[in-house]
């Protein structure tokens, strides 16, 4: 009986200790997820960038989704405002509007998601192609990347 509680003891004692190894084995949560805040069942991802603009040094723009950790809609919301110019009627436009995570592999476009914001008065609708775990680009509704005055290529803010 004694070699038994022995054998049982000295098995435990080995699993545990290959449990507990270095953690190379262990799966690491992916940049996204860390970057992310979630608090009670929320999670809120903000990111920043300034796209360009003609005759100024570009619009400083803020994109935070909000949406509950089971669905893939939530809510956005949408600040721009001129970097370095106060001469203007735009100063700054805020908006809001709904937004769906929808797949990126669809064979034409190569990425993590798409998200398909529209604003509440359903004046303008956003197409944002998420690249890789922190790069937010606007893209067309074939997936291309939007040029000119109305290219944006957004960073995941920390």
């Amino acid at each position: 009986m004694q070699k038994l509680l022995f054998l049982s003891a000295f098995l435990a004692v080995v699993i545990a200790s290959r449990n507990s190894g270095s953690g190379k084995e262990k799966v690491r949560e992916p940049v996204a997820a860390v970057t992310q805040t979630v608090q009670n069942d929320t999670v809120v991802t903000v990111y920043q960038g300034v796209r360009p603009c003609r005759g100024c040094k570009g619009i400083g723009t803020e994109i935070k989704f909000v949406r509950s950790v089971k669905d893939t809609v939530g809510r956005f919301y949408l600040s721009e405002a001129y970097v370095n110019k106060k001469d203007s009627t735009f100063q700054h436009y805020e908006g809001a509007g709904n937004y769906k995570i929808m797949p990126a592999a669809n064979g034409q476009v190569n990425g993590v998601a798409l998200y398909n914001m529209v604003l509440d008065d359903q004046t303008h609708g956003y197409l944002y192609l998420l690249e890789d775990s922190v790069t937010l680009v606007r893209v067309d509704k074939n997936g291309k990347p939007v040029t000119g005055d109305d290219a944006a290529i957004l960073k995941r803010s920390k």
